[in-house]
């Protein structure tokens, strides 16, 4: 009943100019509703910009895989842009070319001639903010270290067969734990050589 009466009073909201996906957040339809909007919108861009750069699959690896997918939706659902999820990929060009299309799709979509849907022009908005806060896990800075552990230590299995993996959790934690002496821009190259060093001789001798 809930989910009918917001589909029977979508063309007042239209012409009011009310967003009806922003009220209804904190309800199961309105969730799904908002999420099933931006997967549309995102998967609109990512097609549209292999389309123009005539790469194959898709865009797939050039622009992304995916978890980067899955990592927009999910930044573009939380209030503060972050994402729990680890690698993302969408970096350089691609993201700036991403970017460009959502315009794009702003000018076609809400523009003169579009279809004048007011939360079309607030869920492409979002999504190209999106292109501004997801991180880059490819060559992260030491400042990016503490969110990008913790995006690691939540994708690695609760259990796993694998002493090695015990292991990297392990030295993801402690790089944790110093991501505010790691990020500081006065500590010594040679300490974080020194430091590496001795880590990766401890997980050998711990894996023999």
């Amino acid at each position: 009943t809930e989910g009918a009466d917001a589909a029977d009073s979508s063309d007042e909201n239209k012409v009011s100019g009310h967003d009806p996906t922003r009220d209804a957040t904190n309800q199961p339809f309105g969730y799904v509703l908002r999420t099933m909007q931006y997967c549309a919108a995102a998967s609109t861009c990512s097609n549209l910009l292999s389309s123009f750069q005539r790469t194959p699959m898709g865009g797939y690896g050039a622009n992304g895989v995916c978890v980067d997918s899955v990592a927009v939706i999910q930044s573009a659902l939380r209030p503060d842009f972050s994402t729990t999820l680890y690698p993302i990929f969408l970096y350089g060009p691609s993201r700036q070319e991403m970017f460009q299309v959502y315009d794009r799709m702003k000018r076609e979509l809400c523009g003169e001639g579009g279809s004048k849907y007011v939360h079309d022009d607030f869920i492409v908005s979002r999504l190209q903010s999106v292109m501004h806060h997801l991180p880059v896990d490819i060559a992260p800075s030491l400042s990016q270290y503490p969110d990008l552990c913790r995006r690691i230590l939540s994708n690695i299995p609760l259990n796993a067969p694998f002493a090695l993996l015990d292991v990297a959790k392990a030295q993801i934690e402690q790089l944790l734990r110093e991501s505010s002496v790691l990020s500081s821009p006065m500590m010594p190259v040679k300490c974080l050589d020194e430091r590496s060093e001795t880590s990766v001789v401890k997980a050998e001798e711990q894996e023999s």
